[in-house]
């Protein structure tokens, strides 16, 4: 079934306009690619050169040298909390006007100075505002922005953990960290779980946004069996949770602009943190319904918009570096203008995402520290049209498609309106990309074989997608998806299956026809009735 047709082509009109190309450009089509490596003909793999996750402490897992992990046996986990130090009382320093206009914070009061402060199951944590917070917990001062006020207050958080399996559900396992336990996705929790000599696997798989662990069985319809079976940057995991077979997994989750650096995804931890919220009830789209949502499903939604809002608060810096690549370029002010606008943009997303997932949590969350090693260290000319190409062109088409895919099955009134107001702000900042690879293309002509090959490779990378969006629907002795996917897709929750149906349609119905009809305007020359330019490119993608 394709996704939404008006927000799809809506989207391609509206970029082919803005290239001031006809619009009857937009229907050129090409297949996706990809195939499959067949299913496995042995079951029952074994784990070489295991290694302790956690050095010198017994999780009772072992990680393989072939990149998936197995369970020795359940054990209880260990936890450094309640700690046994004392953390410093919280600091102010007052601005011009309060945090983003919301008030004085002089008046925070500290809940706690140490984890003995709160209740069982609580830690107490620094919460910034105006500070960036270290991966490790710590906090250093960033600079102040606009005049508001910046500092610290300590609260009590209830923390992620748990101890031993009977503190999950029946769905997950407890696996032990360096810190606490935490709660997986989990199918299995042994080899005793699987059936006909199958082994109950761990997998780890980074969608775009964050790294997910699952645990599942081997099954004979996996089309891989390790991550040695896959192309680089991918990985060999399950979907949902390890409840259908394994496949070869690349990106999938794609909110707001990518940052790439060296065409790496660069994010923010999320920590504990008051800076990035807002008032959800003070926009006039209503109350945020959780009554009727179990724990459970709570919890995946707030991770999830968690995850949304570290990929939003990285586009704040895509941005602020396309805007002194715009300058370095000397592009026109219209293009300058839209890039600041667009950074605000996504400032905004990043805040209304953070406050959903903390409130879908109980506990505040925010983007920590974003490293920015290296994020200036190609300014090259090609280096600035291949950015703009995948994040802008690629990253932000889907993610506009994405957004108005999931507000379509949304049925809370707020999410759905973020979800709307996403959509038509990453549709402006799709535009903005395009209309920047047209102004580059126009100066340089030379560099249209490398936006081609560019645009290519990144579309056969991801090629796997439609092969395992049609694979997994749901058939007799078949995997059907979980319960619990109609209740997140009610909260603005894609599955699986939805968000690489998104990705289809994104390159089919609005990349590759912008792209064709882009090159058609700058180069015109006859096509044959077979081969595009943009599938020679495919067939080449590799040099």
């Amino acid at each position: 079934m394709p996704g939404n047709p008006s927000a799809t082509d809506a989207l391609r009109w509206t970029l082919l306009a803005a290239l001031g190309l006809p619009s009857a450009a937009g229907c050129g089509q090409t297949s996706a690619g990809g195939s499959g490596t067949g299913g496995t003909t042995s079951l029952g793999l074994e784990c070489t050169e295991p290694t302790q996750p956690v050095p010198g402490q017994d999780t009772g897992v072992l990680l393989c040298q072939q990149g998936f992990g197995i369970r020795t046996r359940p054990v209880e986990c260990s936890s450094i909390y309640p700690r046994d130090t004392d953390i410093p009382p919280g600091t102010h320093h007052p601005g011009a006007g309060g945090f983003g206009g919301a008030g004085d914070y002089e008046d925070l009061a500290d809940e706690c100075l140490r984890d003995s402060d709160c209740a069982p199951e609580h830690a107490c944590f620094v919460t910034q505002y105006g500070l960036q917070m270290l991966p490790d917990g710590t906090t250093e001062p960033g600079p102040p922005s606009s005049g508001n006020s910046w500092g610290t207050y300590n609260r009590c958080v209830a923390l992620p953990s748990c101890r031993t399996d009977a503190d999950c559900t029946e769905q997950q396992l407890c696996e032990c960290g360096s810190a606490y336990g935490r709660c997986v996705d989990a199918a299995c929790r042994s080899d005793a779980d699987c059936t006909r000599g199958a082994r109950c696997l761990r997998s780890e798989h980074f969608d775009g946004c964050s790294t997910r662990t699952a645990w599942s069985c081997e099954s004979p319809e996996d089309s891989c069996r390790s991550d040695a079976d896959c192309p680089e940057g991918q990985s060999c995991a399950p979907i949902e949770g390890g409840f259908t077979p394994r496949s070869c997994r690349g990106y999938s989750c794609v909110v707001g602009r990518p940052f790439l650096v060296a065409e790496s995804l660069r994010l923010a931890p999320v920590v504990p943190s008051s800076a990035w919220l807002i008032e959800l009830e003070g926009l006039g789209w209503g109350p945020l319904e959780l009554e009727d949502l179990d724990e459970g499903t709570r919890r995946r939604l707030g991770d999830h918009w968690a995850r949304v809002g570290a990929m939003e608060h990285a586009s704040i810096y895509a941005f602020a570096r396309f805007w002194l690549q715009l300058l370095s370029l000397d592009a026109p002010q219209e293009l300058l203008v839209a890039a600041r606008t667009a950074q605000a943009d996504e400032d905004r997303h990043a805040r209304l995402c953070f406050s959903l997932a903390s409130r879908y949590l109980g506990h505040d969350v925010g983007a920590g520290h974003l490293s920015l090693a290296g994020a200036l260290d190609d300014l090259s000319l090609e280096g600035i049209l291949v950015t703009t190409l995948l994040e802008g062109c690629v990253g932000e088409t889907r993610a506009a498609l994405e957004a108005a895919r999931a507000a379509e099955s949304c049925e809370s009134p707020v999410v759905r309106a973020i979800l709307e107001r996403i959509h038509a702000e990453e549709s402006q900042h799709a535009e903005l990309a395009w209309r920047t690879v047209g102004f580059v293309l126009d100066e340089y002509p030379e560099l249209i074989e490398l936006a081609e090959r560019t645009l290519a490779r990144a579309r056969l990378e991801g090629a796997f997608v439609a092969q395992v969006a049609e694979g997994d629907s749901a058939r007799p002795g078949g995997h059907s998806a979980r319960p619990e996917e109609w209740e997140l897709a009610r909260h603005g929750l894609l599955g699986e299956r939805e968000r690489r149906s998104v990705e289809r349609e994104a390159w089919r119905s609005v990349i590759v026809p912008t792209w064709t009809a882009l090159r058609l305007r700058l180069e015109p020359q006859p096509t044959t009735p077979t081969t595009s330019g943009f599938q020679r490119a495919e067939a080449h993608a590799h040099v």
